[in-house]
């Protein structure tokens, strides 16, 4: 009876235990589970950003492409100016040099230097009139 009790005891005791592992296995079961869904959840935020990133490089992409184009344009434009220019003996670096000094007297002016202005006119009179055709 004795043996009989003991392996009884033995049983419970291991019943117990087992049960116990079941409990401790289901729970990590469950937080794995939980962890499983966050990381999911966080996978596909990855991935919309993802996708915002990339529709926001194709559209800068779209917007350097017509800049660039938009350049070409100008440029051509500028050598076409530059060309008519000197086809009509404009003084180009006399143009220049006036017109540096025109925008000078333009700041001058909108910061209230209007005696400064007629100085910066003044100092560039002469390459304003060495630009006309014909006087170069």
């Amino acid at each position: 009876m004795a043996v009989l009790l003991s392996v009884g005891a033995v049983i419970v005791v291991t019943d117990t235990r087992g049960r116990s592992e079941v409990r401790d296995t289901t729970a990590d079961a469950v937080s794995l589970r939980r962890l499983e869904a966050s990381e999911a959840a966080l996978l596909v935020e990855a991935r919309a950003r993802t996708w915002v990133v990339s529709t926001q490089d194709w559209s800068h992409q779209a917007s350097l492409a017509k800049v660039r184009a938009s350049l070409a344009t100008t440029g051509a434009a500028n050598t076409a100016t530059a060309a008519a220019l000197a086809a009509a003996d404009y003084d180009i670096g006399a143009l220049e040099t006036c017109l540096a000094g025109a925008n000078r007297a333009l700041d001058q002016l909108a910061v209230g230097q209007p005696s400064g202005a007629l100085s910066s006119l003044s100092a560039v009179s002469s390459s304003c009139n060495a630009a006309r055709p014909g006087n170069g």
